[in-house]
This record gives structure tokens, sequence and C-alpha cells, in this order.
């Protein structure tokens, strides 16, 4: 095991910083500074770079079940936030009590649990 003295340990914070600083400063010129990004813009990079999955791939998955949105996310491998414009009622999913959400179903009746 080495042992670090605190100019070295200080130098390497600086150079993490510097990396960071850099991430940070491409995310501003990409949407054109940190005021122009979208209102409910996700935080992590996960989420930056994970497409939205289709609205048939989504029904695919649920069936018929009722499902919370976090636990859809888990089941696709995406982040929550990532749905929240494809589980709307345009594309044929209800929201129910308590964040229960399921497809609607052809003849307007409710999906099983």
């Amino acid at each position: 095991m080495v042992e670090l003295n605190p100019a070295q340990v200080a130098a390497w914070l600086r150079s993490q910083a510097a990396k960071y600083t850099a991430m940070a400063e491409q995310l501003e010129r990409d949407f054109g500074g940190l005021g122009n990004m979208p209102p409910n813009a996700p935080l992590s990079p996960v989420a930056l770079l994970s497409p939205a999955p289709s609205v048939d791939r989504v029904k695919r998955m649920m069936g018929s079940r009722k499902m919370r949105q976090a636990d859809i996310a888990a089941d696709l491998g995406l982040p929550p936030s990532v749905l929240s414009d494809v589980l709307t009622e345009e594309n044929g999913f209800v929201r129910g009590d308590r964040g229960w959400i399921w497809v609607q179903q052809e003849d307007g009746g409710e999906a099983t649990d």
C-alpha cells in the first residue's frame, strides 16, 4: 500500500475536479447553458443518454398488469424519468390512485392485478 502525502492527495483531487468541470462545461455547451435545459431534464448522465422506449414496447411488457412508473422503468432497465412522455393518456395509459398505471383495454375495462 502506498502512502500519499497531503500535497499528492490535493493534486489528485484537483485533477478529478478538472475532469468533472470539463464534463459540466460540455453539458452547458450542448444545452446552451443550464438556463436553457428542459424543465424536467434528468440530472444523471444515464438518464440523459437513455432513449425513451416505444409505446408498443411498454404496452407489451406491461400486458394487462397494473404497475407503478418506477417498477416499469426497472423492468425496462431505464431511469423512471425517461418514461414520463410515454406513459400518457394519449398513448393509451391510465393513471389511477396511488401511482398505479395500466394500459387502457380496447373494451374500456381495467387491467387485472
